[in-house]
């Protein structure tokens, strides 16, 4: 990401780094089936759930939060009712 500002009439950007590396593995499948990245998905929604627990603003931080909770639904009816997912662990 980047931000920029102007300052006396200057223009000033500084690149904002990502902060978790997300390790993406390309196995190559003859047959991927419907699930084709399925797990690289999840590993990027839950990275980025994580992550959202950290922003300081509350209304930034509830807009990604709806965005995560629309992209778990998204993954759970490509899945479909065999398939559960959450971002918490199950109990019991």
């Amino acid at each position: 990401m980047w931000i920029c500002f102007n300052f006396h009439g200057r223009r000033f950007c500084f690149w904002v780094p990502i902060y978790y590396q997300i390790p993406i593995v390309r196995i190559p499948d003859p047959d991927p089936g419907p699930y084709r990245g399925f797990m690289v998905d999840a590993t990027i929604l839950a990275t980025i759930n994580e992550a959202t627990k950290h922003i300081t603003d509350a209304g930034v931080r509830k807009s990604l939060e709806s965005g995560v909770a629309a992209g778990l639904k998204s993954m759970q009816t490509k899945a479909g009712e065999d398939v559960s997912i959450s971002l918490e662990a199950p109990r019991g």
